[in-house]
């Protein structure tokens, strides 16, 4: 299962990656994603970032996708089966997906409806050996969205879709009945602040929640710059905990090491990912205080000075940097 914004005929194709079709061209992403976790249980905000006055455009949707649509075993809509693709669905439909072990509940919580006098659709669709479930802001005749435009005289926040989720085991439960007679037990809202005035000046804050006994997460965003401001669960706020898992961690304590990988930098923070098998080792630099960074990997040492907030891309022999300008750069040796 995995998420994308998409717009008009954009799709995520065949899943299978190739060394002539990375990541960026299997899975385009063309939004914003804030989301927040609490267990088994998350919630998801994905907003469009390029519908403006800028381009026409026909459809702008949020796609849920399960990539292997073979391994979906059944699809329930508020209690009925689907025997058949395309199917319409109501905003307020509670969803099971039953695949492998697994029962994964979907809600769509709300969205901006950018449409003019009707409802845009949410749809389940089967396409290129997938399953998506698509929630659209907009689909129509092909337009210009002047008021999305920013900077813009009319701009007043990005458009949104927001969902819950919720995954269990199989085994834990006797049948899909009774997974969702919990599952849709619970409420859940998306509230938007409505606040006077236009631009960057303001706020305006999405809310959105599920809630019931014992289970509760939910987050707070700003549309108009996308920004993060709370997440919390039914033990309170969640704070913004750093990255920490086997492949990546962030931290402000210098050096970070992951096997024979090892990032060392100066003030701030930083973060870094490793992966053995695809020769691959990216350090992320997010501040903008200039710090000397040294990278050292399998394939020898590299040292930046002066680096602030960017990016450092080491695949292979390549190394790529993405940065604000640097003092200098300068290669330690290799193995």
């Amino acid at each position: 299962m995995t998420t994308r914004y998409l717009h008009d005929d954009a799709w995520i194709g065949n899943y299978q990656v190739t060394p002539s079709r990375g990541w960026d061209h299997v899975f385009p992403e063309q939004g914003k994603f804030r989301g927040v976790q609490n267990g088994s249980s998350a919630i998801g905000v994905a907003m469009s970032n390029m519908l403006g006055a800028e381009r026409a455009n026909s459809s702008a949707y949020l796609a849920i996708v399960w990539t292997n649509a073979e391994s979906v075993e059944g699809i329930c809509v508020n209690g009925k089966l689907v025997t058949e693709f395309p199917v319409e669905l109501s905003i307020d439909s509670d969803i099971c997906v039953v695949t492998g072990k697994l029962f994964i509940g979907v809600r769509v919580l709300g969205r901006s409806n950018l449409g003019i006098g009707s409802n845009p659709p949410v749809r389940l669709i089967e396409r290129d050996g997938m399953i998506s479930l698509n929630v659209h802001n907009y689909a129509g005749p092909e337009k210009t969205f002047w008021e999305l435009a920013n900077p813009g005289a009319f701009f007043q926040s990005l458009p949104f879709c927001a969902f819950y989720s919720e995954v269990e085991e199989r085994e834990q439960w006797e049948n899909v009945d009774q997974f969702m007679a919990m599952f849709s037990s619970g409420s859940s809202s998306a509230d938007l602040q409505e606040s006077p005035g236009f631009g960057h000046v303001n706020q305006r804050v999405l809310t959105a929640e599920y809630s019931r006994p014992g289970r509760s997460v939910g987050i707070e965003l700003d549309l108009v710059t996308s920004e993060l401001i709370r997440r919390f669960t039914e033990a309170g706020d969640l704070g913004t905990p750093k990255l920490d898992s086997t492949i990546a961690v962030h931290s402000d304590v210098s050096p970070i090491v992951i096997g024979n990988s090892r990032l060392e930098f100066g003030s701030g923070d930083a973060w870094l990912l490793s992966i053995p098998k695809a020769d691959l080792c990216i350090a992320g630099i997010p501040g903008n205080t200039p710090t000397d960074v040294s990278l050292t990997t399998k394939r020898g040492q590299r040292q930046f000075q002066g680096m602030t907030s960017g990016l450092i891309v080491w695949r292979g022999d390549d190394i790529n940097v993405t940065a604000a300008p640097m003092s200098s750069s300068q290669e330690l040796g290799a193995e």
